[in-house]
């Protein structure tokens, strides 16, 4: 389950750590400690940008134009994007894609598919322009909506962090924990436009606490639904997914613990 970081070292005085994860649908282990995370898709108010984040922000935005897509920036992903940056600057262990997971649903975040790159350079040029060429290596062809970017400068190393994701269906605030045997409303509408027009059927998969899998066939009208989750009688971890067809095959369009 763990994807270690791509190394690479450029000529002169750049040093350069560039770490990439496409994230899936993925069940934790058992064994990992039980998270509280706040309430998913709960508003985040924006935060002012540095100098050197209107930049980056500024190359991504050019670089997704020539793919012909478009970024939106998230507060919440910004957000991410910071603690990542702080983790790689303290030179802590390399962030995993389990790790990335763990601080998006911190903010929030039940996007199903996310991407992270992250760069460090002896300045802030460089740094960027091995970002871009990182996004050109590795997600050239993978199409995301949202983004989030923090830069960190320390022991004169420029430590860049960038986090997209995809995202299909907007889901209702939902609480992150609950009582056993209680019922939680998972509500939510699929976007008109972009990606998401091209999602023809959607299914809920719920991994139990035991390790059994339910499905439920999403209702959808009007692009919205609404679906009652039991959370049954025993205490524990239960992984939600949502997963729809498009043109592409299945995809995971959310993805969160309960």
């Amino acid at each position: 389950m763990v994807e270690r970081p791509m190394a690479a070292r450029f000529p002169h005085t750049l040093r350069v750590l560039l770490t990439l994860a496409l994230l899936v649908g993925f069940a934790p282990s058992t064994q990992a400690k039980t998270v509280r995370y706040p309430a998913y898709e709960r508003y985040v108010p924006g935060t002012k940008l540095n100098k050197y984040e209107r930049k980056v922000l500024q190359a991504v935005r050019q670089w997704s134009k020539q793919k012909k897509q478009r970024l939106t920036y998230d507060p919440r992903l910004g957000k991410v994007a910071k603690s990542m940056a702080k983790l790689t600057a303290n030179e802590k262990s390399p962030l995993d894609k389990n790790e990335a997971r763990r601080l998006a649903h911190r903010q929030g975040v039940t996007d199903g598919q996310i991407a992270h790159v992250i760069t460090q350079g002896d300045t802030s040029s460089l740094s960027i322009e091995a970002l871009i060429r990182e996004l050109d290596r590795s997600l050239k062809h993978v199409d995301m909506t949202h983004m989030g970017v923090s830069t960190i400068r320390k022991n004169k190393v420029v430590t860049t962090a960038l986090i997209l994701s995809r995202r299909l269906v907007k889901l209702g605030p939902l609480r992150s924990y609950t009582q056993a045997d209680k019922t939680v409303y998972l509500r939510g509408r699929f976007f008109q436009k972009g990606l998401a027009s091209s999602v023809q059927n959607a299914h809920v998969a719920l991994t139990l606490p035991s390790g059994k899998v339910v499905k439920h066939k999403l209702q959808v009208v009007d692009r919205k639904f609404q679906l009652p989750i039991l959370t049954g009688k025993t205490p524990g971890i239960m992984q939600a997914q949502i997963i729809v067809e498009r043109s592409q095959g299945p995809e995971v369009a959310a993805l969160f613990p309960i």
